[in-house]
This record gives C-alpha cells, structure tokens and sequence, in this order.
C-alpha cells in the first residue's frame, strides 16, 4: 500500500480545516432576548445519472442527519481539543501492534460490517466523544461516535449486502494506523466492487480521528 497518499491527504485535510465558516440565526422571546435558533433539516439523496457509486455513496452522507440546514456541506469551526489520554502504551512511543490491529478489525467487522442495531454501540466503544472523521471533499463530515454510525447506515442504503474485506495491514506506526480494503455488495441490482484505504489516529485505546482515500467500483 503507498504511503505517500495517506500522509498527503493528512496534510491537505488539516491544512484545508484552517477555514472556517459559521453562520448563526437568533430569535427574539417575548423578554425581548435574542438567542440561536437550530435550524434542522433530513438529509436528502440527489444522484446525477451518471454519478460513480463513490460519489452516490459520498452524496448520501454529506448532510448527517441532525445537523443545522445551514452548516451542512461546510466546514465546521476548529474547537479546542481537551487533554488527550496517552496515546501509546510504550515508553518509547511505538504502538502496540496488537492493540492496533485489534481496534482496526473492530473497526471493520463490528461496524462496517456489524449489524444496524449495535451500531451506535459499537461506534460508542469504538472511537472518542470528540471523534472526527474525513471523507474526500467533505473534511470534518463525521463528529462523535452518533454521527459516525448515521454515516455507516446510510452507506448500506446505497449498495445492498455490503461486505468489507481487509487487503493489507493494518499497519501501526507511531499514532496512526492504515490499511487497504476491498468492499463488495450491489448498487441497483449490479455487483460492485470497489476499494480503498483508511488511516485513522489513535488516542488510548480509542480510534480519535480519521480519514479515508475511495476508489471508484469495478464489475
């Protein structure tokens, strides 16, 4: 697996996250106090005919549902991260190749692959409460543990019996871990099969940021 992709995206995502954009409605009460108003809205799905199942898959998570009208799609302000628990076991800083590969295969079969009801569990034990997750285009799309899971469900509802299956790694270095996936299922009724690669930070015994490289499906 290259390692030049990963670190780049890691770079170009934190760079890019320098912007923000907010955008704030308020409301007056009758003590004539004005306070925010949370604008709410369900995520819709609109797929040009021509769309890869990337980009559909992509399309169907942008807007999480939950989340204010007027910050979905966009990047949501910086917030200051509280005390990190100790990233690695080990006095010279390595991670624990066990521990790591143990969370991934966590990560890929009780979630991924694991059943719709024990999802918001698993991402619960799974990742930290100030998780943050990075599709392409869409940095920051995922926060918290809730959020993840609606995006995990919301991927099924686009390829039917969706499997993923680990092609290399995961591989440990420092704080971080990557590997190579493959998934399978069907996209309206066609086989697909389509792959790519995660890399995900990771704080104590929880996965605390993460980021993920798509390739377009094949037959």
């Amino acid at each position: 697996m290259p390692n030049s992709k990963p670190t780049r995206v890691l770079s170009e995502h934190r760079e890019s996250q320098r912007d923000t954009v907010t955008d704030t409605a308020t409301d007056t009460a009758t003590d004539g106090v004005s306070r925010p108003v949370s604008r709410h809205c369900q995520s819709t799905l609109s797929i040009d005919a021509g769309a890869t199942l990337v980009d559909a898959v992509t399309a169907a998570v942008t807007t999480v549902p939950g989340e204010s009208c007027s910050q979905a799609g966009r990047r949501p302000a910086r917030k200051a991260r509280p005390p990190a628990r100790p990233r690695v076991p080990h006095e010279d800083g390595t991670m624990d190749e066990r521990t790591a590969t143990t969370l991934y295969r966590r990560w890929l079969d009780e979630l991924w692959n694991g059943e719709d009801d024990r999802l918001d569990e698993v991402a619960a034990t799974l990742v930290t409460a100030d998780f943050v997750g990075h599709w392409p285009k869409h940095p920051g799309l995922a926060r918290g543990p809730a959020q993840l899971a609606d995006i995990v469900r919301q991927g099924r509802r686009l390829v039917d019996d969706c499997v993923f299956e680990l092609v290399l790694g995961p591989v440990p270095h420092d704080d971080l871990v990557a590997a190579r996936w493959r998934g399978r299922g069907r996209h309206q009724g066609d086989p697909v099969t389509f792959h790519g690669h995660d890399l995900l930070r990771v704080d104590g015994d929880r996965f605390a940021e993460y980021w993920v490289i798509a390739e377009d499906p094949t037959d």
